[in-house]
């Protein structure tokens, strides 16, 4: 991954992604860098999560599982030490 520096930050920003980072247990780089995920529009979530927040969202959903069969049986009478 490549670095960032960004350079005459004002004081409220800091301010702000301090509290922020204090506020969500994170630091101050996982915050930056999630605030500027968000403002680009890029979601670095693989689709099976977001998938599940949004059905947790929608108030969830009911799968139908398929019938199922009883295992087969196996003769395994001649599997004797050979």
């Amino acid at each position: 991954m490549a670095d960032l520096l960004i350079r005459d930050i004002g004081p409220d920003i800091k301010r702000a992604l301090q509290d922020r980072a204090k506020q969500n247990g994170s630091s101050q780089q996982v915050e930056a860098r999630a605030a500027l995920q968000r403002g680009l529009g890029i979601n670095e979530k693989p689709w099976w999560l977001r998938l599940r927040e949004a059905a947790v969202e929608a108030g969830g959903f009911e799968l139908e599982l398929p019938s199922r069969q009883p295992a087969r049986e196996i003769d395994t009478s001649d599997w004797g030490p050979r």
